[in-house]
């Protein structure tokens, strides 16, 4: 392999991704000189079976539980040399972010390969036809979605507050990270209701933090990086302002509308589509709608948040022109089909939920027995039995069982204790493959086809006639504007990956303090 080829793309807490110039993306692991399991660099972490496992943690557990749909596909395992590491790390460095320097590759023997889906990946004929026919930008919407149901064990459910939000507040004013408030609350996105998912949307972009980014032909052109060095320049620059003018080739012929301003227009346009996109069922299956927008079910974060966003210093940046265009409340029309992305990733997220001090006891429960069977599937052996009854949960019943839950007045829902260690491993793996999605995120990937849609139709109609293609899976559809433009669209969620069990005492530890917090300081009674 030759580092040449190779620059820097992105990276998350745990991996650097790299691109090259045939649509691919490479994976790499990076740490501090202590991991996260058990404060030193575990085998585990640095082993090259890591890799592997990861792969039989989506082809067992991930790709069923979501229906084996187009969106998510299993990457490949490729043998990385140390060199190759060695050179990505020196010619990385000053690509970035500073805060994320104090992390470095791992000489690892191998990385994850993937396609790279901030650019379209269209099959043969579709692909030659937008060759020779389409010359429109093509834009990626990357948005990390967080968990989106609110429950009973929620640290701040007496108050009717999401988890993020009060995460948020915590980590503002309490956890010395230097955290920035904004109205947004998953609970909004994972609404149904295109009015409502519209203005968190817009709310996520003034802030977008590590949550919301935007890709122009495989470039990051909408970050909250970029934003904060313009705004460093321009005190003025607010993230909606710095997207109207990411967008200006979105549509690049449109004219101004109801007297509004052309940027203002193509943003909510873009808005629109956005959510037309994370709603569009991926499949033609009969359709079960969650209906999930009601006063029962709506995060009062934002009352909260309210007295404090008017302090110019706790939030992101000023407020822009597009505040007036908050759009009206719509109940009428409030669902999330099944079978659309954020369907398909919430019906995983309701995996588990979870008591906390039932979670630390089953899982206490395990290390007491010292079953090294059940101890070593926790982590890995993806491809064992356990995992694979887990990925064969027909996640379709999690929305009956919540949508029942939530339909009575103060509803609990009933856990019961592990009778036994398979009872408690079951209990354990489902609360970690939640947590998994809960943390995932989706690339919604879109290209202007107008005038040659017709086309590109019968294209598409023609792929899923093909020997061995699945008649009901999407992998790409046409979406239609407000404004009358046609798009190709992509669909993908990325970033399922398992999480180590040995971090259940954390994220318990975390739990109580963020609930007693939100108790005894943010909201005393």
């Amino acid at each position: 392999m030759n580092a040449k080829e190779w620059r820097y793309k992105a990276e998350g807490n745990k991996h650097i991704v790299f691109c090259n110039k045939e649509g691919k993306v490479l994976r790499l692991k990076k740490s501090t000189k202590v991991c996260e399991c058990n404060g030193v660099i575990c085998q585990k972490c640095k082993g090259s079976n890591n890799e592997l496992e990861e792969l039989n943690y989506q082809r067992c557990v991930v790709m069923p539980l979501m229906k084996n749909c187009s969106a998510c596909k299993c990457p490949s395992r490729v043998k990385v040399p140390s060199t190759f590491t060695d050179q990505l790390n020196k010619m990385v460095q000053t690509y970035r972010p500073a805060y994320r320097r104090h992390k470095s590759l791992i000489r690892s023997d191998f990385g994850i390969l993937m396609e790279d889906k901030t650019l379209l990946h269209p099959k043969d004929a579709i692909g030659e036809y937008l060759a020779n026919n389409v010359r429109s930008d093509v834009f990626c919407i990357e948005v990390k979605l967080k968990k989106g149901f609110m429950s009973n064990v929620d640290p701040a459910a007496n108050n009717q507050v999401c988890q993020f939000c009060a995460l948020q507040m915590y980590r503002t004013f309490n956890d010395g990270k230097k955290g920035k408030l904004n109205y947004y609350c998953p609970i909004d996105l994972f609404s149904g209701n295109k009015s409502v998912m519209i203005n968190t949307i817009k709310e996520l972009v003034e802030c977008p933090q590590n949550t919301f980014r935007v890709f122009k032909n495989g470039d990051i052109v909408f970050s909250q990086e970029l934003l904060d060095k313009l705004s460093q320049k321009d005190g003025n620059e607010t993230g909606n302002s710095l997207l109207e003018e990411v967008i200006q080739s979105f549509f690049a012929d449109h004219k101004a509308c109801n007297g509004s301003s052309k940027s203002l227009c193509n943003l909510y346009h873009f808005f629109d589509l956005l959510c037309c996109a994370l709603l569009a069922p991926l499949d033609d299956t009969p359709q079960k709608n969650l209906v999930l927008h009601n006063n029962n079910l709506t995060c009062k974060g934002k009352f909260f948040k309210e007295p404090f966003l008017r302090e110019s210093h706790l939030t992101c940046s000023n407020s822009s022109e597009l505040s007036s265009m908050t759009i009206p409340l719509d109940c009428s029309k409030s669902c999330v089909p099944s079978s659309s992305i954020l369907g398909l990733v919430l019906s995983c997220q309701l995996l588990s939920n979870i008591d906390y001090s039932l979670l630390m006891n089953s899982y206490s429960s395990i290390i007491h027995d010292q079953d090294i069977r059940v101890i070593s599937e926790l982590d890995g052996q993806f491809d064992k039995q356990s995992w694979q009854n887990i990925g064969k949960i027909d996640t379709n019943a999690n929305f009956d069982r919540f949508s029942m839950t939530k339909s009575r007045k103060n509803g609990k829902i009933a856990h019961r204790p592990p009778s036994s260690s398979t009872d408690a491993q079951t209990l354990v793996q489902k609360y970690l493959v939640s947590k998994s999605f809960c943390d995932c995120s989706v690339m919604i990937t879109m290209q202007d086809v107008s005038g040659c849609e017709v086309e590109i139709e019968k294209l598409l109609r023609a792929e899923t006639m093909k020997p061995g293609s699945s008649s009901s899976s999407k992998s790409m559809f046409l979406l239609k504007s407000l404004n009358g433009f046609v798009f190709l669209v992509q669909i993908s969620v990325v970033d399922i990956d398992p999480k180590p069990s040995s971090r259940i005492p954390l994220y318990c530890q975390q739990h109580e303090k963020l609930k007693s917090w939100c108790r005894d300081v943010m909201f005393p009674i």
